[in-house]
């Protein structure tokens, strides 16, 4: 049952993003069983944090994991600031963290180039 909820909200999450990115803000992110915007989930993402078994889950953490992800994906980060509606570089570099194995991975690949 969980599983089939965090699907809906990663797909909601897509479209919302994607008409974030294209400039549309009419829509509500999260909706109840009638359509009608819900302004305060926080009640809620504690239920299903602590259901999902990561309590202390902050949903501004997936901002930063989106980011992460993003680039690790090798996408552009004008594309991610883009996504992210992050206007600064500095912002953005607050969000998409390098870590030490992102660092090892690209002297990997310096070491190992694909056309070797």
């Amino acid at each position: 049952m969980l599983g089939i909820v965090l699907q809906d909200l990663c797909k909601c999450k897509r479209e919302f993003l994607t008409g974030l990115a294209r400039g549309s803000r009419g829509r509500a992110m999260f909706t109840r069983s009638d359509g009608k915007p819900i302004k305060d989930f926080r009640d809620i993402w504690k239920k299903v944090c602590k259901a999902a078994g990561v309590p202390d889950l902050l949903f501004h953490d997936l901002r930063r994991t989106a980011a992460r992800n993003l680039r690790r994906a090798g996408v552009a980060e004008g594309v991610i600031m883009k996504v992210g509606r992050w206007k600064t570089r500095s912002v953005f570099e607050r969000y998409a963290i390098v870590t030490e194995s992102d660092i090892s991975d690209a002297i990997h690949k310096l070491e190992n180039p694909f056309w070797a």
